[in-house]
């Protein structure tokens, strides 16, 4: 990986960590409610993973 895709990601990573940090502090959704929410982000998370998975099978 180039140093250029590192600071990408690197960068990404960062602007991720922040916006969970927001949404976790957020009073606005009540802290049960977060959960659900969670779950419904790393279930779009995982979909993109399956995704990578099969265009690596069609390649």
């Amino acid at each position: 990986m180039t140093k250029r895709e590192e600071t990408y990601i690197d960068n990404l990573h960062k602007k991720f960590a922040t916006l969970l940090d927001g949404f976790m502090n957020s009073s606005v959704i009540e802290y049960e409610n977060k959960e659900p929410i969670l779950n419904d982000l790393k279930f779009v998370i995982d979909e993109r993973i399956r995704e990578l998975h099969g265009e690596d099978l069609l390649v």
